[in-house]
């Protein structure tokens, strides 16, 4: 028999983080997994980060959201769009892309403040490994998002 400690008792999250209606709930074990976070970062964390996510992502999508509930949609999954995940977990692409971009800005709002975190020289050797993928979550968060807009990722001009 082995004996595993483990310095975060909330390793098995059953939290979830409520949306408004149209969009889904977030669970905090689904975020963990998805991402890697860390076992040093607590619920607390991270709910405090779902819901600064959540409240931006659905800020950005609002016009887009109110267009949608206009044509009869009452949530993200009725909106028509191909779907990628399985006859027993089904998910639309809208809503991949929708946990993408509420994934990405929770994990480059932990990202920021992870540093505060463990101040020692390991701490500091550790936080280099994360140096400039904040950019990248908010990249990949912005890029979600002009997915479900239906929108480019760049925009060129002609100087």
């Amino acid at each position: 028999m082995v004996f595993a400690p483990t310095n975060n008792p909330n390793d098995t999250s059953d939290q979830t983080v409520n949306n408004i209606t149209f969009f889904p709930a977030i669970a905090v074990a689904d975020f963990k997994a998805a991402t890697r976070a860390q076992d040093t970062v607590t619920d607390e964390r991270v709910i405090q980060a779902l819901r600064t996510a959540i409240s931006d992502v659905n800020r950005e999508l609002a016009d887009w959201r109110a267009t949608q509930e206009s044509l009869g949609y009452n949530t993200l999954a009725e909106v028509p769009s191909d779907n990628y995940g399985s006859v027993e977990d089904p998910i639309t692409e809208h809503t991949h892309w929708y946990l993408t971009a509420v994934y990405a800005k929770t994990k480059a709002q932990i990202i920021e403040v992870y540093n505060d975190i463990d101040t020692t020289e390991e701490g500091l050797k550790r936080f280099v490994g994360f140096s400039g993928t904040e950019e990248a979550y908010q990249r990949e968060a912005r890029e979600a998002i002009r997915n479900i807009l239906g929108e480019p990722h760049m925009t060129v001009e002609l100087i």
